[in-house]
């Protein structure tokens, strides 16, 4: 279908005569006259949306260059449980395979783990034997002959002190405890201080028995 028109000028102005198709039977339509710079409707464009037109570019310039694939690389994949090869396929750069992806873990669960790899690490320092000073025999004879002026006799401890001593490390104990359970629970995450107070609780625990045994004793 085609449309075709006449240049008409009337009263100075630039007109158009455009004859249309014909009618079902053959007779001519009426020929209209529409203004200079009309545009049939049969030769509009049609309208695409930006997002369309941006997608169909994009599609024509990767068609015309397709060796222009930068910034990807093609990864071989494992065999199948028959043997045969699988398909290797492209993807982009810095991509990383699942099985390289690391376990996500909650920041209270690597808090907790960090927590204990310190105090592990200071415990293994605290308990590696120290090396005895050597001594020659003249001087072990010198201190064992030599006494400290003044020397005040070793009191002996009264029940009183033994009871002071033992509430001392149930207050220490049942704070180390309390501190214990927070960092179980991820609430907070110990410094260096707290790490340190962590690792006492099995001394205190030791030193609180003998203490109880003790005042057991003197109570007798």
């Amino acid at each position: 279908r085609h449309s075709f028109y006449f240049v008409l000028v009337m009263e100075g102005k630039e007109h158009k005569l455009l004859h249309r198709d014909v009618r079902k039977d053959g007779s001519p339509r009426k020929p209209i006259k529409v203004r200079s710079g009309y545009t049939p409707q049969d030769e509009v464009p049609i309208y695409k949306p930006r997002a369309v037109r941006a997608r169909e570019e994009a599609k024509a310039a990767a068609a015309s260059s397709p060796q222009k694939q930068t910034g990807h690389n093609v990864v071989h994949r494992d065999a199948r449980k028959d043997g045969t090869p699988r398909k290797p396929i492209r993807v982009r750069a810095g991509y990383t395979p699942q099985e390289e992806v690391p376990i996500y873990k909650p920041r209270a669960v690597r808090a907790r783990e960090e927590a204990q790899q310190r105090s592990q690490s200071r415990v293994s320092e605290n308990t590696q034997p120290k090396s005895p000073a050597t001594t020659t025999p003249d001087q072990k004879k010198e201190q064992t002959n030599t006494k400290p002026p003044n020397a005040a006799a070793p009191t002996k401890e009264t029940t009183e002190d033994v009871q002071k001593k033992v509430k001392r490390l149930q207050k220490k104990q049942r704070q180390i405890t309390e501190l214990k359970n927070k960092v179980e629970k991820g609430e907070i995450q110990p410094n260096d201080d707290q790490i340190t107070k962590l690792a006492q609780l099995d001394s205190v625990e030791e030193e609180m028995d003998a203490a109880m045994e003790k005042l057991k004793n003197l109570s007798m």
